[in-house]
């Protein structure tokens, strides 16, 4: 059984990478073309299903490209619930990609908004310097809301010293 639906998993992921692979090379779609929930979803699982880390941050970077100038009225809450539960990939181009892609929906993207300002609080710090989705996400946030997000505090854990 572990093997079939391994099989039937990895199956469902080449699949989705041919579909990726069969896009334009990551530009954006034609201004005005439609994408389909099926298309963001199928790239959804298609960054998932990526192992690579390198590679999973550029199919995340195609979504937004490819979302940028669409027409997103036919993207469906649940396409978007998907493309936003990538916020949880420990991966931080993820993050930053699909922080992009969120704020190209603007006011419909408004349910991200709690996870967007976790995530801030995550990376938008002096002392997590390695993170840059901080950006993308504090825009993103501005476009959902039209208002720029709190400061972020940053509490730092200083190790205690003995004697002291």
């Amino acid at each position: 059984m572990y093997r079939q639906f391994r099989m039937l998993v990895t199956g469902a992921a080449v699949t989705a990478i041919l579909l990726v692979a069969s896009l334009p090379a990551a530009t954006a779609a034609e201004p005005g073309v439609p994408i389909s929930s099926k298309q963001l979803t199928d790239l959804v699982f298609a960054v998932r299903a990526e192992t690579n880390a390198s590679k999973q941050g550029l199919a995340a970077q195609d979504i937004a490209r490819l979302l940028n100038g669409a027409d997103l009225r036919s993207i469906d809450i649940k396409a978007l619930e998907d493309l936003a539960s990538l916020l949880d990939a420990s991966n931080d181009e993820v993050r930053r990609w699909v922080a992009v892609a969120l704020g190209l929906f603007e006011s419909r993207a408004g349910f991200a908004v709690p996870k967007l300002m976790e995530v801030l609080g995550k990376v938008d710090c002096p002392y997590m310097r390695e993170h840059n989705s901080a950006g993308a996400v504090r825009n993103a946030v501005h476009r959902i809301t039209g208002e720029n997000p709190p400061p972020v505090v940053c509490l730092i854990k200083v190790p205690k010293q003995e004697g002291v």
